[in-house]
């Protein structure tokens, strides 16, 4: 692979940082559901 022809890394073009965000979009929408689901845990128990 040559370094100085954008032809090749075009080929070779992977989208790391989509799959980071999509996966930080997951965690953080499971954070959120935990919180909810704790709160209402807590709020049904009566403590």
């Amino acid at each position: 692979m040559d370094i100085d022809n954008p032809a090749d890394s075009e080929k070779e073009f992977f989208p790391r940082g989509a799959i980071a965000f999509f996966a930080a979009v997951i965690c953080s929408y499971g954070l959120i559901w935990l919180a909810i689901f704790l709160l209402l845990i807590h709020r049904q128990s009566g403590l």
